[in-house]
């Protein structure tokens, strides 16, 4: 299959393209938590505009200092999900994006299971379609982290779990 162009015994079944004036709550619903997201991140998840929101046919998501003394870690941010407004099994599934770069920035892009058949994370799977850990921050006596990286999550509960994928380089400092 050339995956570059249609092909002509595909259809397209869900798309957005975020040409709207906001989020489109039939497609999206926020997380709305201080939880940490399972990777200890010191951030809450908030439904606030300043956090999400569509401009010029882009979904911004932006992690910001909390002020909200309500609130439990010192930052916010936002994190969408399509569980139960759309569920596929087989596909190909396409995402553009720009990530953020910095440190102590995770922006990724999953694929998760509406039902845990197998049980919960990472019995039932997961696929990571993109991630990226610190992007363009330079560790000690190294060049600035330039991958990002596509994983399958699977197996016995953490941290016997299993997991495969691979570092992508991005080309030309790009992000």
């Amino acid at each position: 299959v050339d995956t570059t162009l249609p092909s002509p015994d595909w259809r397209l079944i869900w798309q957005d393209e975020f040409d709207g004036s906001e989020i489109d709550s039939a497609k999206w619903s926020h997380a709305v938590d201080c939880d940490g997201g399972g990777n200890q991140e010191q951030q809450c998840y908030t439904e606030n505009a300043e956090n999400s929101f569509v401009s010029e046919g882009m979904l911004n998501i932006v992690a910001m200092p909390n002020t909200d003394e309500s609130l439990s870690k010192d930052y916010t941010s936002a994190r969408l999900s399509s569980k139960m407004k759309g569920d596929w099994t087989y596909g190909r599934f396409e995402i553009r994006a720009k990530l953020p770069a910095g440190q102590g920035s995770f922006p990724a892009a999953w694929m998760m299971p509406t039902d845990d058949t197998y049980g919960g994370w990472p019995h039932s799977g997961e696929i990571d379609i993109v991630e990226s850990v610190n992007l363009k921050v330079a560790a000690e006596a190294s060049s600035p982290e330039s991958h990002v990286y596509g994983t399958l999550h699977y197996g016995d509960s953490w941290p016997d779990n299993r997991e495969s994928g691979a570092p992508y380089l991005l080309p030309n400092d790009a992000n």
